[in-house]
């Protein structure tokens, strides 16, 4: 009956009175666990999810909805690419449930700030949930993520995880992304600019940072996407580095990068744009 239950797609599967309340309850859980997980490895999921994607495509005439449309395409991509997990940030649990709903052989870590959605979650298939404090600072929330992750077991050194996100805008526009990282010592963390010239011009792609541009102070640090610098005679210049990883610029007495809080404030999380620092200039 339980293997039946996890082969018809059930979410989560329970004892009934007479055997939770026998002599060997911590046993019949042991093996109910063992029945589910056995049933679970006999699942073609590959044939499981066009079976799905097509039911649901016949009783929706006019289309997927945009989340559902890419919670779709994010689980068929974490297969394509080998990704050893999936992870959610959602704030009413929706995101989770329909990436659930298209039963990847994945795990789904599920980012959330509400307490009552993170249990909502506990019984949803493959899903595990993991409260956070807000969504400030996403990098730090995806790098903890990954942490979490690996300590749990859900993630090894080395795999790929594919991150899906759902945000809205200032215009209330609902923007849906994904990304994939790959587990490791790099995932997020920013690399210390410990051989940057004091005498460079430094010239910045991009922050890392998913927020609107701040006043900066002395002693405050940035991460970023290093493009190059050049030095005061104007002849050298280095791109040696991954542009794709982030390093740290302390802001010392030289690099406080000012009229943040005049020109750019109204640039938008995440936008590409453009920063010379001059040396010695502020």
């Amino acid at each position: 009956d339980v293997a039946n239950a996890v082969l018809d797609g059930t979410d989560a599967v329970m004892l009934s009175g007479e055997t939770a309340g026998g002599k060997f309850p911590v046993e019949a859980v042991n093996i109910q666990r063992r029945i589910c997980e056995s049933a679970e490895k006999s699942i073609d999921y590959d044939s499981l999810f066009l079976r799905i994607r097509s039911r649901v495509l016949n009783h929706s005439p006019s289309g997927l909805s945009t989340p559902e449309a890419v919670c779709s395409a994010a689980v068929d991509l974490a297969a394509e690419t080998n990704c050893g997990l999936i992870i959610a940030i959602t704030e009413t649990g929706a995101t989770a449930r329909l990436l659930a709903k298209y039963r990847p052989s994945q795990p789904i870590l599920a980012l959330s700030a509400s307490l009552s959605t993170m249990r909502s979650l506990s019984v949803v298939r493959g899903v595990r949930a993991l409260q956070v404090p807000s969504f400030q600072g996403s990098d730090r929330v995806i790098h903890n993520a990954l942490e979490h992750a690996k300590q749990m077991g859900f993630a090894r050194v080395g795999e790929k995880s594919l991150l899906r996100t759902t945000m809205r805008s200032i215009f209330a526009l609902l923007v849906c992304s994904l990304s994939l990282f790959l587990i490791g010592a790099e995932d997020v963390a920013p690399e210390p600019a410990a051989n940057l010239p004091e005498d460079a011009d430094l010239v910045i792609d991009k922050l890392v940072e998913k927020q609107c541009a701040r006043p900066t102070k002395k002693g405050d640090s940035i991460s970023v996407h290093y493009t190059g610098w050049t030095l005061q005679d104007g002849k050298k210049f280095d791109s040696s580095r991954d542009r794709n990883r982030p390093f740290e610029i302390p802001l010392g007495a030289g690099r406080v990068i000012k009229g943040w809080d005049e020109g750019l404030v109204g640039m938008c999380p995440g936008e590409l744009w453009r920063v010379t620092i001059p040396s010695g200039k502020g």
